[in-house]
């Protein structure tokens, strides 16, 4: 296979941020009333759009194949809780989850210290954000579903 053009690469740019944008969209969304968008069609918009994505640039890994049910099992997991040690726990599991499917896709793309940071990236946000509640609900939505993707995109 011959190597993909830099210009294509660039032009790939602006495609890999829409990903994340539309998945923080559904998040969002889901995050009103419709528990299904977030869950089943923000999942696996994410993780059908990563394997589109690999097809595109000539990178696709059949490992892939796995992680679009990997962000709906990660994205149907409770997040809150009664207590705030409970919640702290919820959090920290949800974020490590999250997490885990990038460093997952960093891993079998060969990239495993991006994915390592995209892991610690999303434990982080789920935790914060979740927990220090430090903007409006929406906000916070779109602040974890981002920081919990942001780097998987580039990783293919």
């Amino acid at each position: 296979m011959e190597p993909v053009n830099e210009w294509f690469l660039v032009w790939m740019v602006p495609l890999r941020i829409l990903i994340v944008l539309v998945f923080a969209l559904l998040y969002a969304i889901g995050g009103r009333k419709w528990k299904w968008i977030r869950r089943f069609v923000g999942g696996l918009f994410l993780g059908g759009a990563l394997i589109g994505l690999s097809l595109m640039l000539g990178a696709f890994n059949w490992w892939l194949l796995g992680v679009p049910a990997m962000y709906v099992i990660v994205l149907c997991l409770g997040y809150g809780g009664d207590t705030p040690s409970e919640k702290f726990i919820r959090r920290l599991i949800y974020g490590a989850a999250f997490g885990g499917v990038g460093l997952y896709v960093g891993i079998v793309s060969g990239v495993w210290l991006v994915g390592l940071f995209q892991f610690v990236l999303a434990v982080f946000a789920s935790v914060f954000f979740g927990l220090a509640n430090p903007v409006q609900a929406v906000n916070e939505e779109a602040l974890i579903a981002t920081l919990s993707v942001v780097c998987v995109p580039f990783m293919i």
